[in-house]
């Protein structure tokens, strides 16, 4: 059986071929925006100044038919930001920042049908928005905008409250995002 090991030049190849796809894969890594999470916010790289980072979630506003999101998406966002660090919280009367969040939309519904209009694929979309308000003049300090986050799930899987849950993390991780996001 012919090999290129059999040739001389080849044997001396094989150490430079090792390093070019060292060298590849490094710059292709590199091209794709690929940097490794440090998971935290460095206390300047918040968009609110150092003295209003004492918070307190005061509402979380949900006019949708699903009430029991609301502790939780409290519960993810608080968990998030207290993960990345940069903010503290606090009791209202101490509290030097409000956060109050909104959900605009909360939707479960079909996104894939087969040809008989039967459901196959079904997605979780939640909008929400925060803003950051201080207490002493009810000045805004900071506000998300909206924010969009989608999870599909497929029914025959019984995946519907863990899509629910993964939609929901995913907006609270997007709101930290843009709290870290110094403007």
């Amino acid at each position: 059986m012919w090999s290129w090991a059999r040739l001389p030049a080849a044997r001396g190849a094989r150490p430079l071929a090792a390093l070019l796809l060292v060298a590849w894969t490094g710059l292709a890594a590199a091209g794709c925006g690929y940097a490794p999470a440090s998971g935290s916010i460095a206390q300047d790289e918040l968009a609110i100044e150092p003295r209003f980072r004492q918070l307190n979630m005061t509402t979380v506003e949900n006019p949708t038919t699903e009430p029991r999101i609301e502790a939780r998406l409290r519960s993810l966002l608080r968990d998030e930001l207290t993960r990345r660090g940069g903010v503290e919280w606090a009791e209202r009367g101490r509290a030097r920042g409000l956060m109050r969040v909104r959900i605009h939309q909360f939707t479960n519904s079909a996104k894939v049908k087969d040809v008989d209009d039967v459901p196959v694929k079904y997605s979780v979309v939640v909008v929400l928005s925060a803003r950051i308000t201080n207490p002493d003049d009810n000045d805004q300090l900071w506000d998300s905008g909206l924010v969009t986050a989608e999870e599909s799930y497929y029914p025959s899987q019984n995946l519907r409250e863990a899509a629910e849950e993964q939609a929901l993390d995913l907006a609270a991780r997007q709101i930290a995002d843009r709290l870290g996001d110094a403007f």
